[in-house]
């Protein structure tokens, strides 16, 4: 097969009937219930605790970042045009980024306590709160300053979005990674460039996991800020790359196979558990567990690839729960209520609700406006694709 023509069809499936957006969900439901369950401190029993142990073999941000390198690489191959594809990464993000920033901001101005002088909200510095809000509105939600973390909330006014600067700059990095793997028309060539491309992330994915533990003694803050680049996790958006430019070849030992693709990942997951010590639920899994996880990934998009459209019908409420979760949790526990499996419970539920009117009256409309950049070049996208990535 041409190799243009293997790359051209890989879009083209990124855009039809999967369940991509029920994956994402399913992601962000595992990350929200981990972190409900753990910082209220919510014992639970038998029933909640089988769903926690099930929910850490699948670790809701590397799910994200597989599926956000394959749905992005597609996106990108299939139109190709730079301002689009800015605009529309922007459109995605940011939206409801900033309005969850606004509550935020709100629930700290209302019930943070600074312990160390009895004062409310007005004891934490002004100049702490621009710092932080100027850090959320643009690309450093992993900052808060200290008086903010000691004042309000379990330790960090929303510690999920420090993945939202690692999306950042996957999507900055990505169309130079597309450039340097498609830049030849020959496959045997464009074989060779994926081969080195994931070469050199699994090498950076080490360098961090070998010389973090130094830089952290040597610097504390510069360790900080290479946690949350996007190099330790690009592995991991490598193999979505790789993924969708390797579907053509792939999709046979795929496409309706998701039981088995399960059954191989629990395996070497509960292999890799018991025989080495290494837990799956790890925003940095192994390799091995981590590339069979990613083709569970794409057969669970593949198998039965209209459930999607009948349970949600377009609608894609996961980058609502991921953002807005730790911010209800964190006015939870302001409030000091009795740490019990019902109370985690309603917080997912108002987590869930604050999605849905966020998807509804920011996110879709944000969404739409993409239309005024430009039409793009190819077909209209299926939900999957439009709200491809969300972190």
């Amino acid at each position: 097969m041409n190799p243009d023509t293997v790359i051209a069809s890989a879009g083209r499936l990124a855009g039809h009937q999967n369940n991509f957006d029920l994956i994402r969900l399913f992601a962000a439901a595992q990350v929200a219930y981990l972190h409900i369950v753990k910082n209220l401190e919510i014992e639970l029993s038998l029933i909640p605790e089988l769903m926690r142990s099930i929910f850490e073999y699948f670790p809701g941000v590397p799910i994200f970042y597989v599926t956000s390198g394959y749905l992005i690489s597609a996106s990108y191959r299939r139109d190709g045009n730079l301002k689009r594809y800015l605009v529309s990464r922007f459109l995605r993000i940011y939206p409801a980024l900033w309005i969850c920033t606004g509550l935020t901001l709100l629930a700290i101005l209302l019930l943070a306590h600074d312990q160390s002088t009895d004062a409310g909200a007005s004891g934490i510095p002004s100049g702490a709160i621009v710092k932080w809000m100027v850090a959320q509105v643009t690309i450093g939600q992993f900052y808060a300053p200290f008086s903010i973390r000691q004042a309000f909330g379990v330790g960090h006014p929303n510690g999920s979005l420090w993945t939202i600067p690692v999306e950042l700059q996957f999507y900055l990095l990505l169309p130079f990674i597309i450039i340097f793997i498609d830049r030849t028309t020959k496959a045997g060539n464009r074989s060779t460039r994926e081969i080195i491309f994931f070469g050199i992330v699994i090498l950076l994915a080490w360098m961090h996991v070998l010389g973090h533990p130094g830089l952290n003694r040597w610097n504390e803050s510069m360790a900080v800020l290479a946690r949350v680049t996007v190099f330790p996790y690009l592995y991991m958006f490598g193999l979505g790359i790789l993924l969708q430019s390797s579907w053509p070849r792939i999709e046979r030992f795929v496409r309706g196979k998701f039981f088995l693709w399960l059954g191989l990942y629990c395996g070497a997951s509960l292999l890799f558990w018991h025989a080495f010590g290494i837990s799956a639920n790890s925003n940095t899994p192994n390799l091995i567990t981590m590339s069979i996880l990613a083709v569970t990934i794409l057969a669970a998009a593949y198998s039965k690839p209209t459930l999607t459209a009948t349970l949600l019908r377009g609608n894609d409420i996961s980058y609502g729960i991921y953002i807005y979760h730790m911010v209800i949790v964190n006015v939870i526990f302001e409030l000091a209520y009795t740490p019990t499996f019902a109370l985690g419970m309603t917080a997912m539920a108002i987590t869930v609700l604050t999605a849905m009117l966020s998807w509804f009256l920011i996110e879709r409309p944000a969404l739409r406006l993409k239309s005024r950049v430009a039409p793009r070049m190819i077909g209209p996208q299926t939900g999957s694709a439009r709200a491809a990535a969300s972190p």
